[in-house]
């Protein structure tokens, strides 16, 4: 399972990547593991945290790196692809998110099915929860451990 999760937060470069791909793959990397990291301290204490709040975080956290030509698009691609890998992560059972409206719309359901993913990381809702499973704690832990970091996880993770 380990293996599985690494692959879902650093995901391998894609056979098929168009030119300069590489480099958004690359300035892509950091910000998934950043997330967990985030998550699993605001988690601590057992409760759920705001997605929204999770992600402004990381947003903030991370603002140096987004490009300044027009750091709002990029910031937007980062916020969309941590919301996809959250939604792999749920399906895996490492992740639990809450919150999800149960009027979904079709078209937006068909849209977020032929991507690949769920409704609501392809349309985020206000009032989204999320929270690691024993699972997710277990893998975030590993991931650390793993690259030579302490295994205690504070705050200030990076």
């Amino acid at each position: 399972m380990v293996g599985l999760a690494d692959a879902l937060i650093h995901p391998p470069t894609p056979s098929t990547m168009p030119k300069g791909g590489g480099h958004l793959h690359d300035w892509l990397r950091p910000w998934m593991p950043r997330f967990l990291g985030i998550l699993y301290a605001a988690t601590a204490n057992g409760e759920p945290a705001a997605l929204d709040a999770i992600t402004e975080q990381l947003l903030d956290e991370y603002q140096h790196r987004l490009p300044p030509g027009d750091p709002g698009l990029f910031a937007g691609l980062a916020a969309a692809t941590v919301r996809n890998t959250l939604a792999d992560l749920v399906r895996h059972g490492a992740v639990i998110v809450t919150g999800t409206s149960h009027e979904l719309d079709p078209h937006q359901a068909i849209a977020a099915a032929a991507l690949g993913t769920t409704t609501w990381a392809l349309y985020p809702q206000p009032g989204l929860t999320v929270e690691l499973t024993d699972l997710g704690r277990y893998l975030v832990r590993h991931h650390r451990c793993g690259s030579g970091l302490p295994a205690t996880i504070r705050s200030g993770w990076r």
